[in-house]
């Protein structure tokens, strides 16, 4: 029989924990879902359905479960890589979903990275970069409400060199376009 999710067990084995940070429920969801093997991979897929094949869709070299999803895919490796967390700490998850959020955010330790704003008020967020190697320029602007939903975000990618100088002044630019509408 099937435990529910807000059970002394669940709080007590490192699950709880989650549901008690300032994260966005979308977040929360996704890991409950991590956590109970109940995400849309192709390893689930193909128990309910054996004409599914079960192969990673991405690198398509084996059978996509959460593991591989996750860790073992060569693409999620590149992806982790570009984190900005320790693949020692990435790597350390033995298959509980629940301990390992527990684990990470044991070691990540450190302050809040985005605060939600007050009640009815909209928060922008915003970021830039250069990339030397390709010549382009990425911008990314983000507005959530006070309990993190997206609101709208906007990206761009634009092709030319340009120095981080210039990269910031075109950065503020889509800020303020942005900021009008």
């Amino acid at each position: 029989m099937d435990r529910p999710s807000s059970s002394l067990s669940d709080l007590k084995s490192g699950w709880g924990f989650l549901w008690s940070r300032r994260i966005p429920p979308k977040v929360k969801t996704f890991g409950w879902k991590l956590s109970k093997n109940a995400l849309a991979l192709m390893g689930n897929l193909n128990t309910k359905n054996p004409e599914v094949a079960d192969i990673c869709p991405v690198c398509k070299t084996q059978g996509e479960d959460v593991f591989h999803a996750f860790i073992r895919c060569p693409v999620a490796r590149q992806t982790w890589a570009l984190s900005s967390l320790p693949w020692a700490l990435v790597s350390s998850w033995q298959g509980d979903a629940a301990q390992w959020f527990r684990y990470i955010d044991q070691k990540l330790d450190g302050p809040v990275l985005w605060n939600p704003p007050p009640a009815g008020v909209i928060k922008i967020n915003c970021d830039g970069a250069t990339f030397a190697k390709s010549g382009m320029v990425g911008v990314g602007v983000v507005a959530r409400d006070f309990e993190g939903r997206v609101i709208e975000r906007r990206q761009r990618l634009l092709e030319f060199k340009a120095s981080p100088e210039l990269a910031k002044l075109i950065f503020e630019k889509v800020v303020e376009d942005y900021s009008r509408g």
